[in-house]
């Protein structure tokens, strides 16, 4: 079974995972990372414990065909609860999966758990979709944050170092998180860090979050982000490369460029009230600071409305072919920049 949305906190909470084999998958890879430490902790407590986890990869079950079945079925050596790993996973190994996972006892009398974890599995997939199908087993979908979800994450992060937070802080975090979990949880770490109990009485400010954030995490797409919508082809080449090796999903580059378009487009509707850019800038809320303000200016005379609504269109479509094409994520993201960042650089013209 898929469970929804609204069914994933409530599953997340019980004492042991309610499903003896679990698939999580998603294009966040931080929360499919997250989520999977989090119920393996809830079967044994230390993940590193040889006797009580086996952890195996899809190349592991690709060489031995029978590893997974015999990881399932082996004795604990030292009693008690044990989890089988298997990550990553793709449908490569769905038919090993489905017979290891097949005489599995029911939850309430099981002494081992099985936790794949997964990729952007699209839903044509064999794996996702053994899950899914299943009465028994459960598949765990991870999509990035949306607002609300994002926010209960910062607000989580904040008080357990006993912090408080500015209202133009939670606003600028917002902005700038969110396109993958682990990336996002590391950052407002080093923020609370960063700021501790003595630093202004313990409340996480704006400017605070201008120091530490900008520049890391996702924040570091905005040289990426200021090449696109700019026309600045090589720059733009440049910058993805560097966000593809530093680990940032395609998926969270194409929503940090939606963000920005969207901006852009605003931007746009009120340039062709007011004929101002710079005052259409200056009124935003929150207000755009220095140096960003600069670059939002330079990028707004690139995008008039029409070509910030085909571009938000352009946006969509690759999220979606991300998610369902099978193509790999970093073509389907490099073609789309290469296309955006030619229409900015026509506009200049």
């Amino acid at each position: 079974m898929r469970l929804k949305n609204n069914e994933i906190a409530s599953f997340m909470r019980r004492a042991k995972p309610p499903a003896a084999a679990v698939l999580i998958y998603g294009p966040d890879e931080g929360l499919v990372r997250e989520r999977g430490a989090a119920l393996g902790k809830k079967i044994v407590e230390d993940l590193n414990d040889a006797f009580q986890v086996t952890s195996l990869s899809d190349t592991d079950v690709k060489n031995d065909p029978a590893a997974l079945a015999n990881a399932v079925g082996s004795l604990s050596l030292m009693g008690g609860d044990r989890l089988v790993r298997l990550r990553p996973a793709a449908d490569g190994v769905t038919k090993h999966v489905e017979a290891a996972i097949a005489d599995l006892a029911p939850v309430e009398e099981t002494d081992v758990w099985v936790i794949i974890e997964g990729g952007d599995l699209g839903p044509r997939s064999s794996l996702r979709k053994l899950f899914e199908k299943s009465k028994t087993h459960v598949a765990l979908p991870c999509y990035a944050d949306d607002a609300r979800a994002l926010e209960d994450l910062i607000r989580s992060v904040v008080k357990e170092h006993g912090l408080s937070l500015a209202p133009d802080a939670m606003a600028m975090l917002t902005e700038r998180l969110g396109g993958d979990r682990g990336l996002t949880r590391q950052e407002l770490e080093k923020l609370c860090l960063y700021v501790g109990p003595d630093e202004a009485n313990g409340e996480i400010t704006g400017e605070h979050v201008v120091e530490i954030v900008v520049g890391s995490g996702e924040a570091r797409l905005d040289a990426l982000i200021d090449a696109v919508t700019s026309g600045n082809m090589r720059n733009a080449d440049k910058e993805f490369g560097k966000a593809l090796s530093g680990g940032m999903a395609p998926v969270g580059v194409i929503r940090m460029l939606t963000n920005q378009m969207k901006t852009l487009h605003l931007l746009a509707g009120i340039t062709a009230s007011t004929g101002n850019v710079t005052e259409a800038v200056r009124s935003l809320r929150p207000p755009v600071r220095y140096p960003r303000d600069k670059a939002l200016i330079r990028q707004a005379n690139c995008w008039p409305r029409a070509s910030c609504e085909r571009a938000l269109l352009a946006l969509e479509t690759a999220e979606t072919e991300c998610k369902t094409s099978g193509l790999p994520d970093d073509a389907i993201c490099g073609r789309l920049i290469l296309s955006l960042t030619r229409s900015a650089a026509n506009a200049r013209r």
